[in-house]
């Protein structure tokens, strides 16, 4: 997955492709091998059922079933979400997880960088930095919401998955016919099919290419040591 990431998001960022092994494959260890259905089941948030269309349908029933398909596919975008980002597997949000995700994740690399940083900034503050804490506040999906409404990784996600083949279909079908012939002789399993960058998501081949600050704390994050953060307490 880390070798053909690129192929899908346009980028390079083996921890990405990492978690989105560890979401697709439902925790199983880095040797397990995921197969079409396993990859379908964990992934049908982005190809959901089409709903049937009633015969007759007025104006106003169309916009009603209409802003109801956008709430629902909306909210399960942020289930998904909350899920994807719980890559310890446990029912909320753990500080491990967000230790990861802060390491991997510069809260100036990337958008989904500041995200992961607005999440540990407000765990911190609430069981962390207080002198007493009486009980741990659990990040559950309902904390996770306050904090991130709608991550910026969804859109990105989106087009990688969905998007930038219906794209491809709409490109072929306005082609012309000789047209279309020439494109059938490129073998239909090379990819990418577009020059698509994700944005989200920092792409780590730029940093090393660059040389700059990111690439010794890429390094760092690869040995698995994340950096350390210090409590009201420690200071």
């Amino acid at each position: 997955m880390k070798k053909n990431l690129s192929k899908v998001f346009g980028i390079r960022n083996d921890y990405f492709a990492e978690m989105l092994f560890v979401y697709i494959s439902n925790n199983a260890p880095l040797t397990h091998i995921i197969n079409f259905n396993q990859f379908l089941t964990r992934l049908k948030v982005f190809w959901p059922k089409k709903e049937s269309i009633p015969s007759g349908e007025d104006q106003a029933s169309k916009e009603w079933r209409e802003r109801n398909a956008k709430q629902a596919h909306k909210a399960a975008m942020r289930a998904f979400m909350f899920d994807f980002i719980r890559v310890s597997g446990g029912k909320s949000i753990s500080i491990l997880d967000l230790v990861k995700l802060c390491c991997y994740f510069k809260d100036d690399s990337c958008n989904f960088g500041a995200e992961c940083n607005t999440l540990m900034a407000n765990y911190k503050k609430l069981n962390i930095e207080p002198k007493y804490v009486h009980m741990m506040t659990e990040f559950g999906f309902q904390q996770y919401l306050k904090y991130v409404p709608y991550s910026c990784l969804i859109a990105d996600l989106e087009f990688g998955f969905v998007g930038q083949i219906h794209k491809m279909i709409n490109k072929v079908e306005t082609m012309s016919d000789d047209h279309k012939r020439s494109e059938e002789q490129v073998p239909s399993e090379q990819f990418p099919l577009s020059n698509w960058k994700m944005s989200s998501i920092y792409d780590e081949n730029e940093c090393y290419a660059l040389g700059n600050e990111y690439a010794p704390w890429l390094i760092s994050a690869s040995l698995a040591t994340p950096p350390p953060f210090k409590t009201k307490r420690e200071k």
